[in-house]
């Protein structure tokens, strides 16, 4: 699913339960909506770090939330950190602040169902890459 390079660079950091950034509160005074809570998300991903919530995991589902976080891992190493947080933003805003609907999360999504349900193998990095062409992500 994921090349040797990716897998090197990973590094999981495991917490009872992800914090929201302090600036979020200030947001709806700026006329900006939150656009989610982390603090009830089971994993979050920037560049080559994985934060993991303890507190919402189930005990059987690590290894499937390690899986979506590693897909996002995959978009930062492909994409780069600028097109990444530029694309995101950019649909962050566009989308009315619906995280869910980005299209980096549904591919993510997508591909950890895939990986639950036990199909053939497949490159994420040429999923995504194959994905990035097409203008799906």
């Amino acid at each position: 699913y994921f090349g040797q390079d990716l897998l090197s660079r990973v590094r999981l950091a495991p917490v009872e339960r992800i914090s929201n950034p302090g600036f979020f509160g200030s947001l709806p005074n700026l006329g900006v909506p939150v656009p989610w809570d982390f603090s009830a998300e089971p994993g979050l991903s920037v560049v080559d770090t994985i934060v993991m919530s303890r507190s919402l995991i189930a005990e059987d589902a690590w290894v499937s939330v390690l899986f979506e976080e590693c897909v996002h891992i995959q978009q930062f190493q492909t994409l780069g950190v600028s097109r990444l947080v530029s694309r995101y933003v950019n649909t962050l805003f566009s989308n009315g602040f619906d995280y869910r609907n980005l299209p980096m999360e549904q591919q993510a999504r997508e591909l950890r169902m895939r990986f639950d349900a036990g199909l053939e193998a497949f490159s994420v990095e040429q999923v995504v890459e194959t994905a990035l062409l097409k203008g799906a992500i």
